[in-house]
């Protein structure tokens, strides 16, 4: 049955798991023994007013559930994250690494040719603006 509740398991709990036997008290032997040694009752008196109980546990093991986080650190998650990569994609944080450092040598490449070419253009309005004021 399924409930709204969110509440979390409990810290503990005890479970006991119930068997029950019975037997008359006293026995036929045991009663006519006690008839004997004490005289002053009657045949089921000690049927009708004593009672026996024992209780016994029926295994004598303690079961303990903890409840532990998945990841306990960033290394177990970037552990696993690597581990998943490498067996659904074929790839490891060594390919995101050199992919990246692919990507940073591009962008560097692309930075450095904007850059020289706005010096170039530069030196070709200079030298244009110098011929024109030497006419």
């Amino acid at each position: 049955m399924k409930t709204g509740c969110h509440c979390p398991p409990a810290c503990s709990s005890t479970r006991y798991e119930v068997t029950l036997s019975s037997s008359m008290f006293p026995s036929d032997f045991y009663n006519d023994f006690l008839l004997k040694a004490v005289n002053e009752f009657e045949q089921d008196y000690y049927r009708k007013n004593f009672i026996v109980i024992h209780i016994y546990f029926d295994e004598l093991k303690t079961t303990i559930v903890k409840q532990l986080p998945v990841y306990g650190s960033s290394v177990e998650i970037f552990g696993n994250l690597g581990g998943q990569m490498g067996l659904f994609l074929g790839a490891s944080i060594l390919t995101i690494t050199e992919l990246g450092e692919f990507l940073g040598f591009v962008l560097w490449f692309i930075w450095k040719k904007c850059k020289n070419r706005n010096r170039t253009n530069f030196s070709k309005e200079k030298n244009v603006i110098a011929t024109l004021k030497e006419m």
